[in-house]
């Protein structure tokens, strides 16, 4: 868990402590996501436009890094941008810390090593040199215990002078052994690995990427005009991401109030963070990759457990291996050729709490800015991901083909069919592979219904009839909407015209005339 400790170093030998907010505690207010409130009346980008300069230059070539072995390593990536220090390595008895902004903040760092039981065992600070890097040696560091292992939380604090108030901004878990010093994995690392692994880049996932859905309003034209004023300084798409998480955590304020449950209803999709300038993580997650989507990035939303207050200090072994309640909510962005991380609530030094802003330190990180794997599993498990998928249906085939392989729609061969230019398909079977469901709900004597739920929506339908309802009972108005070709009862299974029921359910769905097949793209 993120440490809450800033050191205040006087001279002549004098030193005290006082226990502050460091990236986390209040400003991180609940390790599910953080604060926000406020609600100015204009939008003011952040940056003002023509105060880039070099601190929002682009970001550095990006050197793709062999990943390291989830367990113990001498050098320890951080950040790929500019904005945050890059990795810290451990040879030979001295640990670095290289890649260190040109910033004020950055000029002077301090290193503390605590045991096991939370006492200090060793602190220092230098400054930094003009490589960038800052180096400090650990051969006085004893052992604490006489295990083979001797575990120590080192943590790192910044100031623009040798003296004065030190602000905490990295604690990592470190070892000493028989054969020397070395970093500890976090225990999310293989789990967060494994969905980037399974990440699409593809044209079609991309361009997924970009289209609004029901709570990510892209195309509402207050969020376009945002996102146009926002990165109107812009000199590349990493620059756009850059001033688009800036802004969202400047000008957001994380509202406790509604953490708490002290309101009663409150809109999180990315038009409620807008109007009110305030929300939990998952206002900040959507407006955010809706603005980031508006400004032509391809974005999606990550949600998952993250420590601090409301989730503890260790990870849930359950959260581990792929169960329990996910407790917040980041965002990734695709540019330059990858996929970045953003968590906006979590970099954000804004709260609201009854009924008004209680802090407003704006963009108070880039920690989570382009964050590395391992960086980010020190407090983040990710536990879903709105991961592109596409299933393919064919014409006279009685099965449809999946990212795990074929699959029969049916016990008795049943295959798609065209009529009047639509292709009819078995909903059922397709709904089921796509994590949603499809049960009858039957009336004798008054109506046979068909009501299936997938994606966060609510679907009703009648066999003959061309009509198709859209997600009523939720807590919205009802749409409806009409077929070209009501839905057939085949051997049992309901046919329906494939291209508007899951359009309907923010499919993307179209037809590939090179491959001869119908597309259905979708998130799970």
């Amino acid at each position: 868990m993120p440490f809450i400790s800033k050191i205040v170093k006087f001279p002549r030998e004098t030193r005290e402590t006082e226990e502050t907010a460091f990236p986390d505690s209040e400003n991180r207010v609940l390790a599910d996501e953080k604060k926000d409130a406020a609600v100015p009346e204009t939008l003011t980008p952040f940056p003002e436009s023509g105060e880039q300069g070099e601190e929002y230059a682009s970001a550095p070539a990006f050197e793709e890094r062999e990943s390291p072995s989830p367990e113990a390593e001498t050098t320890f990536p951080l950040n790929y941008s500019a904005y945050f220090p890059q990795s810290v390595e451990i040879q030979d008895d001295r640990l670095t810390l290289r890649g260190i902004p040109e910033r004020d903040e950055y000029r002077y760092v301090m290193l503390q090593l605590n045991a096991q039981d939370g006492t200090e065992a060793y602190q220092t600070q230098e400054g930094r040199n003009a490589n960038g890097e800052v180096s400090f040696s650990l051969q006085s560091v004893g052992t604490q215990s006489q295990d083979a292992v001797n575990r120590f939380q080192m943590r790192m604090y910044s100031n623009s002078e040798e003296y004065g108030s030190y602000a905490g901004f990295l604690e990592l878990p470190v070892e000493k052994t028989e054969s020397g010093w070395r970093f500890a994995a976090s225990p999310a690392y293989r789990r967060n690995r494994l969905f980037a692994q399974d990440e699409r880049n593809d044209a079609n996932a991309l361009a997924y990427y970009l289209k609004p859905s029901k709570q990510i309003q892209s195309d509402n034209v207050a969020i376009q005009e945002a996102a146009r004023q926002i990165a109107s300084s812009a000199v590349d798409m990493y620059d756009k991401a850059l001033l688009i998480h800036d802004w969202v955590s400047a000008n957001l304020y994380y509202d406790k109030d509604a953490f708490y449950g002290r309101t009663d209803s409150v809109d999180n999709s990315a038009v409620g963070a807008w109007n009110a300038r305030r929300g939990v993580c998952e206002g900040y997650a959507n407006l955010t990759c809706a603005l980031l989507r508006a400004a032509g990035i391809p974005a999606k939303t990550v949600s998952g457990y993250a420590l601090g207050i409301s989730g503890g200090d260790e990870f849930p072994e359950g959260v581990l291996q792929g169960g329990g309640d996910a407790n917040h909510a980041w965002n990734e962005a695709f540019v330059n050729g990858r996929w970045i991380v953003l968590d906006t609530t979590w970099d954000s030094g804004n709260s609201y709490e009854y009924g008004e802003i209680t802090e407003s330190d704006g963009c108070k990180s880039h920690r989570y800015f382009d964050s590395s794997l391992e960086l980010l599993a020190q407090d983040h498990a990710v536990m879903d991901s709105d991961n592109y998928h596409e299933i393919f249906l064919y014409y006279g085939n009685a099965r449809m083909e999946t990212e795990r392989g074929w699959k029969a729609f049916s016990e008795n061969n049943l295959a798609p069919y065209e009529k009047d230019g639509h292709m009819m398909a078995p909903l059922g079977a397709i709904m089921e592979e796509m994590g949603g469901v499809c049960e009858w709900d039957r009336k004798p004597g008054y109506y046979d219904r068909l009501d299936c739920r997938v994606n966060g929506h609510y679907l009703q339908l009648w066999p003959t009839q061309k009509r198709l309802i859209l997600d009523a009972f939720v807590g919205q108005e009802a749409i409806e909407l009409a077929f070209d070709v009501a839905p057939e009862i085949v051997e049992g299974y309901v046919m329906t015209q494939i291209d508007l029921t899951l359009s309907s359910v923010e499919c993307e769905v179209f037809w590939d005339e090179s491959r001869g097949r119908l597309v259905i793209g979708y998130l799970t």
